[in-house]
């Protein structure tokens, strides 16, 4: 074999090993790529269900503020001894709460704290045509239903859980009655999320739901929404419905 043929087939192999390693790098590249991008996305997943979680407990804490009333009511045949007294003693054991009250017929009647929430008394839930639907809902269903997040009688922006009250009439009949409901005020409501952590860690978040009447995307709470690409979610199911918390981290 010449000199000029052993230098070509010399160079053919060593072009076929820089080719063959080159491949390697990037097949190693591009897994260690992939591997880093599922570790960051798993860690996403963990928080965005932590935080999630934290928030469905603490909305559900609140909510069953309206089952404890309604007992007293049906034990009263439709008649509290005291509300203000026994409601104002329940407040301090279901933080976020800003306002419960009583609605016979659909028709606010009482509330505590009363001061800051005048303005709700007389407020009628069934005939109000931004809380109609979820409240006749709430009715016909005779299920706990969370309104909102929506412009609140006594102004401000929060949600609003109704759970019917049925007194029985005998004869396994049962008459409505109307709802105790709870007033969750914005961004109090949102506390229990611990929002503010995923901002120190360097995430964008976004919380939000589709409207049950519209199917319309409705942003409760954000930070930098526009950095969301891609992002991880983790539902809420809350009554009527479901909230999305979706976050991914700042820098991709």
């Amino acid at each position: 074999m010449s000199t000029s043929a052993a230098r070509q087939r010399q160079w053919l192999l060593s072009l076929l090993v820089f080719g063959c390693g080159l491949l390697l790098v990037t097949t190693w590249l591009r897994y260690s790529a992939q591997q880093e991008e599922a570790r960051s996305r798993a860690l996403a997943a963990d928080l965005a269900a932590d935080h999630a979680q934290s928030l469905q407990r603490g909305m559900e804490r609140a909510l069953s503020a309206t089952y404890a009333i309604a007992a007293l009511v049906r034990q009263g045949q439709g008649f509290v001894n005291d509300f203000e007294g026994v409601a104002t003693q329940m407040l301090p054991f279901y933080p976020g709460i800003a306002a419960l009250g009583l609605s016979p017929g659909g028709v606010i009647c009482c509330v505590v704290p009363r001061a800051g929430n005048e303005k709700s008394i007389g407020f009628n839930q069934l005939e109000d045509i931004a809380q109609n639907k979820e409240a006749r809902r709430a009715r016909d269903t005779g299920k706990l239903t969370l309104a909102g997040p929506l412009q609140l009688a006594q102004g401000g922006l929060g949600v609003v859980g109704r759970l019917p009250i049925f007194l029985s009439t005998g004869q396994d009949a049962q008459v409505f009655w109307g709802f105790s409901y709870v007033t969750l005020r914005f961004p109090q409501a949102l506390e229990s999320a611990r929002l503010e952590m995923l901002r120190e860690r360097g995430y964008a978040y976004e919380l939000w739901r589709n409207n049950p009447d519209t199917g319309e995307r409705q942003r409760i709470e954000a930070w930098k929404p526009e950095a969301l690409h891609d992002p991880v979610g983790r539902n809420l199911e809350l009554p009527n419905g479901a909230w999305t918390l979706s976050l991914a981290p700042t820098r991709g």
